[in-house]
């Protein structure tokens, strides 16, 4: 599964420090395609199975999404945290694409398509 591109629309009040926010979702990004993609946790006998990153997989340089565009909207509202937005969103919506790609609904993570 390839990602070639990730478009963010943050609504996150004032930007502060708006490299800090375009730096967290483009983060967020990273952790969400590493969900989708590669991670995994798996369980014998109750006890889980990976226990460091030599057992736990996440993606690589060449797995990123190879394009990060954080759009942020413009606000006069007071500032809202920004390190948590970028992940919840993007697993369903990458499910969506692939969906409308092949018409196969994914329901488990990491995606096995």
């Amino acid at each position: 599964l390839s990602i070639p591109e990730v478009h963010y629309a943050v609504d996150c009040g004032v930007g502060v420090n708006t490299d800090r926010i375009k730096s967290q979702f483009e983060g967020g990004a990273q952790f969400a395609t590493s969900l989708a993609t590669t991670s995994a946790i798996t369980f014998d006998k109750g006890q889980v199975q990976q226990n460091n990153f030599d057992t736990y997989q996440i993606i690589r340089m060449p797995q990123s999404p190879k394009k990060i565009e954080v759009h942020i909207i413009p606000s006069t509202e007071k500032p809202t945290g920004v390190g948590e937005p970028p992940v919840p969103p993007f697993i369903p919506a990458l499910a969506n694409a692939v969906y409308k790609l092949t018409g196969k609904r994914i329901y488990e993570l990491p995606f096995k398509v």
